[in-house]
């Protein structure tokens, strides 16, 4: 069998965005190899742990797919390449591991239908689009069992659902072509099957890989065609790394911490970190080569300064091996040059100009400050200490926090983060509705009028959304605010201060005055 390798000028051109038709293949190859490696692991464990009736399957479609390696080498790599040939194998050793009925039947039935007289009489529909002499031919497969690792399937079931999805798919190729041709070249190299996912209530496009099936795409039906090229180059980032962590080791084997991932809303190890900011410097570049135009040039604004930030968490994790850290070092000099020369024009990102920047800015701190009061909890004798300073008049002191993980069904974002994230995510003047003042407040940057709406609703009881509106407004009005820094600490020591009632002047606690108070340590240099 081929070794396969990867170089650092191969990684540094992943990287850049220069991903090469050689590189695809090689990776293509690479995943070809581990297929092999699977089926071998299942005819030997099935051998092995299986009834002789039950593991005759197995030998047959082996040996039938040996026969089309003789007649026809193509078909058999196109069969045994197929990405669910890497999800059924993996289940199938996961099934006999547990001591449950592994699929003996799926490879020969495979095999069988790779042996038609004429492929395109399969009951899997094909999508083939061009445009600028690039071509992408895939399988809209929405009836392989083994793609249901993904979720609930969309049903392919009529001409018009398959006009819509070919309909969608060209529009997306065409602008993905006419921006980034490079990445279009490298997506139809590696790319042949997309797997329709049903919405199930979700109001934004969802989209999935699996390192067991590269080449595959689950997602749901786009609304538009740059939600549906953004998809295709995140997708592909995806595969691509999973692709070349196959080959190379990237992080240390030891378990590394969780950290803040501005892509998801639950802390993440080192790995998620590392995927989200390769996928998003795929997409930072789409963007930046659609210069203003609107809403790319607004997504662009977005995600540059988080992916930054989750480069620099990255940098600084002791997760990365010499080449994980290699590979982390291009990204972080790419997206320097982005920061540096965005190729956007110089009023569109100001936020004191531009609500696309400033939109951009809100819905990044909106993330990251709920996150922290998520996620993130104070020493509670610390928070104790700190009561009674407070209301002895005494300086405060550095109270340490945390990582405690919320439960699930606290992760869901609020009405606030949702507007921003569509604000800044659409036109310099979106269409979105506020469901309260300080929201509408917040939206039009009347940052002094949102900041006492919420300072009321966090007097009237422990309201963590209202402390991530009040922090927003703070990074305008007062942007080294404690309170902008830490939202967690200042909470807690609020809530803890308004059950003892008004403070030793009898006056309400102001969040305010507690936030320059917990400063104090910091001008003194503590």
């Amino acid at each position: 069998m081929d070794r396969h390798r990867l170089n650092t000028a191969e990684l540094a051109a992943m990287v850049s965005g220069r991903v090469g038709p050689a590189l695809v293949e090689g990776l293509r190859a690479a995943e070809l190899s581990k297929h092999q490696l699977l089926l071998e692991a299942v005819r030997r464990s099935a051998a092995r742990q299986l009834p002789r009736d039950q593991a005759e399957p197995i030998e047959h479609a082996l040996t039938d797919l040996a026969d089309l390696q003789q007649r026809s080498p193509v078909a058999a790599r196109e069969v045994i390449g197929r990405p669910q040939i890497g999800v059924w194998a993996m289940l199938f050793l996961r099934a006999l591991r547990n001591g449950e009925t592994p699929d003996t039947g799926y490879l020969k039935n495979l095999v069988r239908e790779s042996r038609a007289a004429d492929p395109r009489g399969s009951r899997v529909p094909r999508l083939e689009v061009s445009s600028g002499g690039l071509t992408l031919s895939v399988r809209l497969d929405d009836s392989d069992p083994h793609f249901g690792i993904y979720g609930d399937r969309a049903t392919i079931d009529s001409t018009a659902d398959l006009k819509i999805w070919l309909q969608r798919l060209a529009e997306a190729w065409h602008l993905l072509v006419r921006h980034a041709p490079d990445t279009a070249a490298a997506i139809a190299g590696a790319v042949n099957t997309l797997v329709p996912l049903r919405h199930g209530g979700r109001t934004a496009s969802f989209s999935a890989t699996s390192d067991w099936a590269f080449g595959a795409i689950a997602l749901t039906l786009p609304a538009n065609a740059l939600d549906f090229a953004e998809i295709l180059v995140h997708e592909f980032r995806h595969a691509l790394l999973g692709a070349v962590t196959d080959l190379l080791p990237l992080l240390v084997p030891e378990p590394s911490r969780m950290l803040y991932s501005p892509w998801r809303r639950d802390p993440r190890p080192a790995a998620g970190l590392l995927h989200g900011a390769h996928a998003y410097m795929g997409l930072l570049d789409f963007w930046q080569r659609q210069g203003a135009t609107l809403p790319a040039a607004a997504r662009f604004l977005r995600w540059l300064e988080p992916t930054r930030e989750a480069l620099e968490r990255l940098a600084a994790s002791g997760a990365l091996t010499e080449l994980g850290a290699h590979l982390v070092t291009a990204m972080r000099s790419q997206a320097e040059r982005w920061h540096e020369e965005p190729h956007l024009p110089a009023e569109l990102r100001d936020p004191r100009r531009s609500d696309v920047a400033r939109h951009a800015l809100d819905a990044a701190a909106d993330h990251r400050l709920h996150w922290r009061m998520r996620h993130l909890r104070p020493d509670g004798a610390a928070i104790e200490k700190l009561a009674e300073h407070w209301r002895a008049r005494r300086r405060p002191f550095p109270v340490s926090v945390h990582l405690v993980p919320a439960p699930a069904q606290r992760l869901m974002p609020s009405g606030r983060s949702m507007l921003l994230e569509r604000a800044a995510g659409r036109t310099a003047d979106p269409a979105v509705e506020a469901t309260g003042a300080d929201e509408a407040h917040l939206l039009e940057g009347r940052y002094a009028a949102a900041a006492a709406g919420y300072e009321v609703r966090v007097d009237a009881r422990h309201d963590p959304d209202a402390w991530v509106g009040l922090a927003l407004c703070h990074l305008h009005l007062q942007p080294d605010a404690f309170l902008c820094r830490q939202p967690e600490v200042v909470a807690a020591l609020h809530t803890r201060l308004r059950h003892r009632g008004p403070d030793a002047a009898g006056a309400p606690v102001d969040p305010r005055r507690l936030s320059e108070w917990l400063s104090d340590h910091r001008r003194r240099g503590d």
